[in-house]
């Protein structure tokens, strides 16, 4: 992996990470409630977006790799 692409893969990892934190802090553990479900789905969204972007970095690493070899 390229050190631009590690740089790029753990700024995603961060931000994405430092997005989780703030969602739980926001939570209400003593009730179960619409805002609670919704803060749930946002969680579900930033571990989708999260893995859909280091996918393609992944992908776009193994392609430079590839056009390196020929």
């Amino acid at each position: 992996m390229r050190v631009e692409e590690l740089a790029l893969k753990l700024l995603l990892e961060t931000f994405a990470d430092e997005c989780l934190e703030e969602i739980n802090k926001m939570k209400h553990p003593e009730v179960t409630d619409v805002f609670n479900f919704g803060l749930g789905s946002a969680d579900a969204a930033v571990r989708r977006v999260k893995t859909k972007w280091i996918e393609k970095l992944k992908k776009q690493n193994e392609d430079y790799a590839n056009d390196k070899v020929f």
